[in-house]
């Protein structure tokens, strides 16, 4: 998961949608890695709140704080790009 731009790099995406790409992936890049970690893991990798918990060694109150987090992360980061 810390080389998560690089597994995404080049999926086939073009033009005004390869911005977006390229923003969401910046995105997500910047985010700290426990909430990156669990971002990818829950909205990529599809595992719940207690599966995520467990691979990480994080009790489920915090997945679903970092969850959160990433989301207003991403979220402030694409809205300043509109910007």
């Amino acid at each position: 998961m810390a080389n998560f731009a690089a597994a995404v790099k080049g999926q086939g995406v073009s033009g005004a949608k390869s911005n977006e790409h390229r923003l969401l992936i910046r995105a997500i890049t910047e985010l700290p890695t426990e909430t990156r970690d669990v971002f990818v893991l829950h909205r990529m990798a599809g595992l719940a709140y207690d599966q995520i918990a467990e691979v990480l060694g994080i009790d489920r109150e915090r997945v679903q704080a970092q969850l959160t987090s990433a989301l207003v992360q991403i979220s402030e980061t694409l809205r300043a790009a509109e910007d």
